[in-house]
């Protein structure tokens, strides 16, 4: 993203890697009991497609511009 697209998308494709990483992660964390495992997972299960659906809007903005 960073080579072929503007900042902007390498920045949403950098959120959406980040999510991943933290939605698997919330499963794994030994301090905190179940319950606020499923709670952090569900948290960033909707983070997540809120970054997937910023990044697919943006993406759709990107492709439709007029080349300069």
């Amino acid at each position: 993203m960073a080579i072929t697209g503007p900042d902007s998308m390498a920045e949403l494709a950098s959120t959406i890697h980040e999510e991943v990483q933290a939605k698997a992660n919330a499963m794994r964390l030994p301090a905190a009991d179940f319950a606020q495992r499923t709670r952090m997972f569900a948290q960033h299960s909707t983070a997540l497609e809120r970054a997937q659906h910023n990044f697919i809007r943006e993406a759709r903005t990107v492709l439709a511009a007029p080349l300069r």
